[in-house]
This record gives structure tokens, sequence and C-alpha cells, in this order.
């Protein structure tokens, strides 16, 4: 408020703007913490018609890869089970697009993610049965300790999509083992407590 007035009145903003994603999109474009190396970004939405507008913004910022995820609830989280595909009138859910840098140009894709092609089998979409901060911390923590089921098969699923898509592993089902034996090997959980730990400093 005292720092930067005039930043500090624009915090009503979001009241006028109604829909979150864009906005935490925008502010993710900002790129206040970058990598020297390469840098990514992944945006969940749900409505249609974000999505084009969004890599393109994703693109003119100077990001490696871009994907955006018809997700859950508007996030960039698959769900266990496709449902009824894509069509040119309707988007599904877990439906995927993106680019990624290649040379200076840019390759686009698009498509549908079916977990069944990786194993992930579910009839209907399955949910935690107690809804919590605390319970759906304790179900992430037992799925990186490599307690199998539905947190887990999420995990490997979101996970191993994203670097695939992202153009970190060239195969899709390569990319679903590697995490699998991340997670199993304890290299997930010893990575996230790295995290936690630094981050309470």
């Amino acid at each position: 408020r005292e720092y930067a007035p005039g930043a500090y009145d624009v915090r009503e903003l979001r009241v006028h703007i109604k829909k979150r994603p864009p906005w935490a999109a925008t502010e993710k474009a900002q790129q206040l913490f970058t990598a020297s190396d390469a840098n990514y970004m992944v945006i969940g939405y749900y409505h249609p018609g974000y999505e084009t507008p969004l890599l393109q913004l994703i693109w003119e910022r100077g990001f490696q890869a871009g994907l955006v995820v018809k997700g859950e609830e508007g996030t960039s989280h698959y769900a266990l089970r496709l449902g009824n595909p894509s069509t040119a009138e309707r988007q599904a859910i877990n439906y995927s697009q993106g680019f990624r840098r290649v040379g200076g140009r840019r390759e686009d894709f698009s498509l549908d993610i079916d977990p069944s092609e990786f194993g992930f089998n579910y009839e209907k979409n399955p949910r935690i049965e107690t809804i919590s901060p605390e319970a759906f911390a304790s179900a992430g923590m037992e799925a990186l300790s490599g307690h199998k089921g539905q947190i887990y098969d999420r995990l490997v699923l979101n996970t191993a999509m994203t670097d695939y898509l992202l153009g970190l592993c060239s195969d899709p089902h390569e990319a679903v083992e590697r995490t699998k034996e991340a997670i199993d090997s304890g290299r997930a959980l010893a990575h996230l407590a790295t995290y936690i730990a630094k981050s309470n400093l």
C-alpha cells in the first residue's frame, strides 16, 4: 500500500474479472521466477475459448513449451477416466493443447489423454472419501510413499503426461515408468521433503 500505491489500487481488479484462471495465468506469465536452463508453463481451464490466447501468451513470453489442459474442475489435473472423446463441437475432460519450441519454431499439438491407454482403468472417476486439507495431504504423502491406489495413479498419470507433452520425455509409456520408479524408489518423497525444509528456513 505504501511502497506502490498504484499497484495496490488494482487489487479490486479480481472482482471485475470474475474468472480466476485467466487472472492466475496472467500472474504466472509475468515470470516472477525463472529457471536458468528452460521454462515451461501448464495451465488448466474449463470453459473453451481460453486455450488459444493463453498458449499465444506463453509463446510470446519465450517459454520452451506450453500446455493447457481441460482438467478436473478447471484445473490442469487429468481425470482417471476419459469419458466421451472430444469432437469438433465439444472438448472432453483431459483434452490437451500446447506447443514445443524446437529450433525457434513452434510445433503445436492437441489430443485427448485416455488413462486406459496407460493401464488406468476406472469405470468412473474416483473421489477421495474425506474432503479436508488434512485428508488430501495425508493421501498424497501415502501415495508418494508408494501406497498404491487412486491417488498414486493420479500422481503417475499427471506427472508422466506433463513430462511427455512438454517434451521432457519422448515416449508416454516410458514417462509412466520413469514416474513410477521415482515414487517407488522414494526419490519423489525425498525431493518434496527437501523442498519443504528449504521453504521453512
